[in-house]
């Protein structure tokens, strides 16, 4: 709230203020509530996913307004931690399986080459920035309803000087460890939302990476917390090497595709869907919705009139999701896509995608009597869709159904429709 000088006065004492020598210099806080803190908010319950996205919001502020640094040694920053941790494991040698930390070690190094060039653009692309290099529940406090970002890593820039997407990465992985896989998979997908171009999406194929040395610098942080006499940390700390080498166990991604009319409920369902597809924290989820308000420059919520949905929109929204699939899908991750996909042509061009990167393709069609579909399109409020009940009416009355994709009845509960695709997923696994 600012600063007040400690002063002494002429009889020698010392005070807060008033009138005397200038000593020293205290910042005045306000103290916040220790149960806010998202660490114990969260202890027990998932985050709400509107807590989610307000809380990526927060990270995506920060990272914009964060000061840029232009290098070409992006790769050798994350070498370097991989690195300190060889070394800091090597001195805590018997406290964890030698195998498990070896594997650990190999892994990350083989990974750190296959990426490198990607950190290398990304360092030249203003990605490395200053950071707040200690980002997790821990050090976000709920304020107002809304998440504050507090203790970040001010004592070494250089520390604290990272890939924004390896600070990112520290949230995730609290939220995947606790079991929070939905809350992992909408915060980077929010967070993503809100990058510019695929530049990020690129950088994917380094976030494994990112997570594993996450995960293993929480074990390291364990370990030494286990010398001061901590009966929990050396479990704690195996836990987390066993997931930093989950992070780095290689898994062929694949698309999904989901279609069906307005109101058939595909992005309820594809958000369902998406943190249980391919590695952590799950498939990258596309909305063809979201890609036509970003092309509008407008917000999610708002409503578009006849002007965004013209044959040269429509153009640019399909050929924006099918860049941004490929993108994705060549770093590793799964996708997750969800549109009308009203027409054949459409339905072939994002099979294709799949066919050209020789990934595994399922195609989930829903379907719900029209009342319904109609009844759920009326009922929205805030939605980013800008279907109506004409729309409804007009698109059962014109669609054929594919018969090559899988069909999923909808009309019940959405854990129902999300089952069901799961297992329908699992089946086409190769």
């Amino acid at each position: 709230m600012g600063a007040v000088p400690i002063v002494r006065s002429h009889n020698g004492e010392l005070s807060i203020g008033g009138e005397g020598e200038v000593v020293e210099w205290a910042v005045r806080m306000r103290r916040f509530e220790t149960r806010m803190l998202l660490s114990n908010l969260y202890a027990t319950s998932a985050p709400s996913d509107e807590a989610v996205r307000d809380l990526a919001d927060a990270v995506v502020k920060l990272h914009r307004g964060a000061p840029r640094l232009l290098t070409s040694d992006g790769a050798q920053r994350i070498g370097a931690i991989v690195e300190e941790l060889r070394v800091a494991f090597a001195a805590f040698e018997g406290e964890l399986p030698s195998t498990a930390i070896d594997t650990f070690v190999e892994h990350a190094q083989v990974k750190l080459r296959r990426v490198r060039l990607c950190l290398k653009v990304r360092g030249r692309r203003n990605c490395v920035r200053r950071c707040h290099g200690d980002l997790h529940l821990g050090n976000i406090v709920e304020i107002g309803g809304k998440p504050v970002l507090f203790d970040g890593i001010e004592f070494d820039d250089e520390m604290a000087t990272i890939d924004v997407l390896y600070d990112l990465a520290f949230l995730i992985i609290d939220l995947d460890v606790r079991g929070y896989d939905r809350s992992a998979n909408l915060l980077t997908n929010r967070y993503l939302k809100q990058s510019v171009g695929c530049l990020d999406l690129y950088g994917l194929q380094a976030m494994s990476l990112f997570l594993a040395i996450r995960a293993a610098i929480r074990a390291m942080v364990a370990l030494q917390r286990g010398h001061h006499k901590d009966p929990t940390a050396k479990h704690e700390a195996e836990r987390y090497l066993d997931r930093a080498l989950s992070y780095l166990r290689p898994l062929e991604p694949r698309l999904i595709v989901v279609g069906g009319c307005s109101g058939t409920g595909k992005s309820t369902l594809a958000r369902g869907l998406a943190p249980s597809v391919g590695r952590a924290p799950g498939a990258i989820h596309l909305n063809s919705d979201v890609e036509r308000k970003g092309i509008a420059g407008v917000a999610e919520q708002h409503r578009l009139g006849p002007a965004g949905y013209t044959p040269e929109v429509v153009a640019r929204v399909y050929q924006r999701r099918q860049s941004k699939a490929t993108r994705a899908l060549r770093s590793g991750y799964s996708v997750v896509v969800d549109a009308t996909f009203l027409q054949p042509e459409t339905r072939a061009a994002i099979a294709a995608v799949a066919q050209r990167l020789d990934v595994p393709f399922t195609g989930l069609w829903l379907t719900v009597p029209e009342p319904t579909a109609s009844q759920r399109v009326q009922s929205r409020r805030a939605d980013v869709s800008d279907a109506t009940a004409d729309v409804v009416a007009w698109q059962f009355a014109s669609v054929r159904p594919p018969t090559d994709w899988i069909t999923i009845d909808a009309g019940g509960p959405a854990e129902r429709a999300q089952a069901t695709a799961r297992l329908s997923v699992a089946s086409e696994r190769p």
